[in-house]
């Protein structure tokens, strides 16, 4: 597999653990929730700059 693969592997897990995170926690709120959303967004904009480089 190639790293905009990987990637985009690793930002669907996160989605689906931040979606139950949210709802354990009750809140966007959470500071525990806050934090795995900016991890998140970090892969995302890695995914995002993988893709510009092969276009």
């Amino acid at each position: 597999m190639d790293h905009t693969t990987d990637l985009l592997q690793r930002i669907e897990i996160m989605r689906k653990e931040l979606s139950e995170l949210v709802l354990e926690k009750g809140s966007f709120l959470h500071p525990t929730v806050i934090n795995m959303s900016q991890q998140l967004d970090e892969y995302i904009v890695k995914y995002q700059k993988c893709l510009q480089l092969h276009t």
